[in-house]
């Protein structure tokens, strides 16, 4: 085990556990919930066509990677990390609540809600580590995809809509 994720998910704090038993939950209907409030901000029809095909695309890359490399969660290999939730049953790489997070990072670059998605998914990020729900590779390969995905995104919407 890396040390990153050896020594995040042995911190114990329970304001940071509270939060993070949040988010573990409830990011997806947090993130879809800002998407609402944020539309405004989505000056171009094109940039949120784009998030609408990137949502899709993050679920087809993340599933297919999951079922591909079936790592073991942290909490699930019987190591010294316990989680503080209940250990799920799916497989560990990629983070999928933290390339979702970085999607809608990467969607919004260069607009006024860029801060709070950017500290939302670096907080979502954390606190799948300090969970011991992930490793420090699924997190990092969680940033990276997600926002791969919205840039393949952009691109298929592009390509369909010359404009």
């Amino acid at each position: 085990m890396d040390a990153v994720t050896e020594f995040v998910a042995g911190l114990n704090i329970q304001i940071v556990s509270d939060v993070s038993i949040a988010f573990h939950y409830y990011i997806y209907p947090l993130m879809l919930v800002l998407l609402v409030l944020t539309l405004p901000f989505f000056k171009e029809k094109k940039k949120f066509l784009a998030l609408v095909v990137s949502l899709f695309l993050i679920f087809i890359v993340f599933t297919s990677l999951k079922a591909y490399y079936h790592e073991a969660r942290p909490c699930a290999v019987g190591s010294e990390i316990s989680s503080k939730v209940p250990c799920p049953d799916e497989y560990s790489f990629p983070s999928g609540h933290t390339g979702f997070a970085f999607l809608f990072v990467a969607a919004t670059i260069g607009s006024a809600v860029f801060p709070a998605y950017f500290l939302i998914a670096v907080f979502t990020a954390f606190s799948r580590i300090y969970l011991g729900m992930h490793y420090f590779n699924d997190v990092a390969g969680g940033m990276v995809l997600g926002m791969l995905c919205y840039a393949i995104g952009e691109k298929i919407v592009d390509k369909l809509i010359k404009k």
